[in-house]
């Protein structure tokens, strides 16, 4: 009881602070509406995030819109229009900028009658099953395929030089989480050597500087660079081409982007962990609509089904043209009644 008591609290201060001071919600008469609050439309997988929630949107006849923000304040700001335009009616996937942002959108929800799926970053001690309105909360196991990606990506070097790595935003988990991964292949790998990790905040255009400065001060001695996004891949990618280097270091990035794709097809690339971005934003935007309808109802449903992990797959040379022919020749249909489908573990819930 303290606990969830201090949990209000700080939710409340927090609240304050970003002058959402309990505004009543706008209702209507009006359909649904899928509300996106994704961080920009500048990466490509934020973008099939985006597409997937737009898919669903089609698939039920439901209105559409997307919100970026790229920094904390803004999509808290891009949260509380998007309630006092749609009320009830709207129903939101967040994708995070970082953890801060999460307990004032869940307390807008909540307060709003507006059901919420969040992907990928959760404030710590923050659970879905604590509110009505919080369905959700998606993830990829980033410890994990960080970890993977990393110990393939060690290997095709010989298990021994030096390495870099381009880190995402600061404060966001799934950054967070694979460097983790990515320190766990380390300790299994003595004869590497991390010689630079530098934030690239998952943007390309950061990303190939980074890299021009690597190039420069480190050459063809840098064996390897471990990317948190294909953004920041195909970046660190195209420097490789400018200084003609292509081959001659190993870049492996995450999220399975049809640029990054390209890369892997010209060399340009090694690799890549592919994250079902249309799934993903999909199946979030599902959960909150199930939930809206009544055809989920989250006191009655399968608790550890409020937090899951979702897929992800490594992606070389050896099956880029599989994945191609799927994901970027053609858009997959899937069955969005099917609320089971995009679940490959549960994220651990200590309440449970």
């Amino acid at each position: 009881m303290k606990k969830v008591m201090i949990l209000a609290a700080a939710l409340a201060v927090l609240f304050a602070l970003t002058g959402c001071k309990g505004k009543k919600a706008a209702e209507s008469s009006e359909k649904i509406t899928v509300g996106v609050m994704n961080i920009s439309m500048e990466s490509e997988y934020w973008a099939s995030l985006a597409k997937g929630a737009e898919l669903f949107a089609q698939s039920k006849g439901l209105g559409y819109v997307v919100m970026s923000g790229d920094t904390p304040q803004k999509q808290i700001d891009n949260v509380e229009s998007f309630i006092n335009q749609y009320g009830s009616n709207g129903i939101i996937f967040l994708d995070p900028n970082n953890a801060s942002v999460t307990p004032a959108v869940v307390e807008m929800c909540e307060e709003a009658g507006v059901k919420l799926s969040i992907y990928t970053t959760l404030e710590k001690g923050l659970y879905p099953t604590d509110f009505e309105n919080f369905v959700l909360f998606l993830a990829n196991d980033n410890v994990e395929f960080g970890y993977q990606a990393c110990v393939d990506l060690f290997k095709s070097i010989g298990g021994k030089g030096k390495v870099a790595e381009l880190y995402g935003i600061p404060g966001n988990d799934a950054a967070a989480e694979r460097n983790i991964g990515m320190k766990r292949a380390l300790d299994e790998f003595p004869e590497i050597e991390l010689v630079d990790s530098q934030i690239a905040n998952y943007l390309g255009s950061e990303g190939m500087v980074v890299m021009e400065n690597w190039i420069a001060k480190y050459g063809d001695e840098l064996k390897a660079v471990f990317c948190h996004s294909d953004g920041m891949a195909v970046g660190a990618a195209e420097a490789l081409k400018n200084a003609g280097m292509v081959g001659k270091i190993n870049i492996c990035g995450f999220d399975g982007t049809k640029a990054a794709f390209e890369c892997i097809k010209d060399g340009s690339m090694y690799s890549t962990m592919f994250q079902d971005g249309y799934a993903v934003g999909g199946y979030g935007a599902a959960y909150a609509w199930a939930a809206k309808t009544g055809k989920l109802d989250v006191k009655t449903m399968d608790q550890k089904k409020r937090m899951f992990f979702s897929v992800v797959k490594l992606v070389t040379a050896a099956n880029v043209d599989e994945m191609i022919a799927t994901y970027v020749d053609s858009v997959p249909t899937y069955d969005f009644d099917n609320l089971d489908f995009p679940i490959v573990g549960i994220i651990p819930n200590p309440k449970l």
